[in-house]
């Protein structure tokens, strides 16, 4: 969410970088705020004694005066009864708001704060988002349709994105999510691989993508990673999660040694550390300060590459994995609420 001010020009006023950890300019759909009011009013009737303020206009002076428990207890019924698996995401707020605009209208105009920057993503972004019962292509069909959709019905141009975003991502396990475990489906349905496979793209990887090449447009200097490190074991994570959203902060806040880490993943830990300190002091991962550590080189239209942090192997790759379906989701960036 923090990766939304970015499309406030006068951030440049108050700040002089920016680092985006699995985010991107509204990673979440984004709407004007009426497309989510069911969800707010049944947030307020949730609440006890607060249902009736919504026929005057009093639901904030009646909220106010709630318990913070029953305001929790409220977000987790109405979240429950959404439709979209983040009801609450920020919306299209108009000029001189915060999102002022669609982020892809934004970027495209070069109307946000260009800042240098360090954007990346985990390799499984989209497994701990994908729930574990998912088991057909209907029920992916018509996540995506919630997900995506203006009104209750979709438009065919919806429509026709979404069957093309299956044909993309087909139920082949071994092209599903988690990256890197061919067959297995850890018990699971195919259709569970599939669809974290193209959540984390639609959700996380396009958006950072889209961002790296709008920066080579603009000339902003910036690099790009892909964290690809397992999980220790210490941390209890089901095996389906694989390289999870948000493991990396583990690392990143040095956390690791109390997880056990091996030897190799304490190591890493240093040199993430490191590429962000060097970064936040001097706007380049590379001030040959601290762990020893590979040259990360800046993306460029000659050097689209992502410095790939794992324990094992931190080096750089490619950044052309997944081209067909990334290019797809980028190319129909209004039909994606992005």
């Amino acid at each position: 969410m923090i990766a939304n001010l970015m499309l406030n020009t006068e951030m440049v006023n108050f700040a002089r970088a920016m680092i985006f950890q699995s985010g991107s300019p509204a990673n979440d759909p984004a709407f004007p705020a009426s497309h989510r009011q069911t969800d707010w009013d049944n947030f307020v009737r949730a609440v006890p004694g607060c249902a009736d303020a919504l026929a005057n206009s009093a639901s904030l002076d009646c909220l106010r005066t709630a318990e913070a428990s029953a305001l929790v207890d409220a977000i987790v019924i109405s979240t429950e009864e959404a439709t979209e698996l983040f009801p609450w995401a920020p919306t299209l707020d108009g000029p001189g708001g915060v999102i002022p605009d669609l982020p892809s209208n934004l970027l495209k105009a070069g109307d946000f704060a260009q800042l240098p920057f360090i954007a990346g993503d985990v390799l499984d972004e989209g497994t701990v988002f994908t729930p574990s019962s998912t088991d057909s292509t209907e029920t992916i069909r018509n996540a995506l349709v919630a997900n995506y959709s203006m009104s209750t019905e979709p438009t065919p141009a919806l429509e026709g994105a979404i069957d093309r975003i299956l044909e993309l991502y087909p139920d082949i396990a071994a092209l599903g999510s988690p990256y890197n475990t061919g067959n297995e489906t850890f018990g699971l349905s195919s259709q569970f691989k599939r669809y974290a496979a193209a959540f984390g793209d639609l959700f996380f990887i396009s958006h950072r993508r889209a961002l790296s090449h709008t920066a080579i447009d603009l000339g902003i200097k910036s690099f790009g990673y892909i964290f690809t490190e397992p999980p220790p074991p210490s941390l209890g994570a089901p095996p389906f999660f694989g390289v999870f959203h948000a493991v990396d902060e583990n690392y990143l806040f040095g956390r690791l040694a109390a997880e056990n880490g091996s030897a190799a993943a304490l190591h890493l830990a240093e040199v993430i550390i490191d590429y962000w300190l060097s970064f936040t002091t001097s706007l380049d991962p590379n001030d040959g300060l601290g762990a020893k550590r590979p040259h990360w080189p800046e993306y460029t239209s000659e050097t689209q590459v992502l410095m790939q942090l794992n324990g094992e192997n931190t080096s750089v790759i490619s950044d052309n994995f997944r081209a067909e379906g990334i290019s797809f989701i980028n190319a129909n960036p209004v039909l994606f609420r992005r």
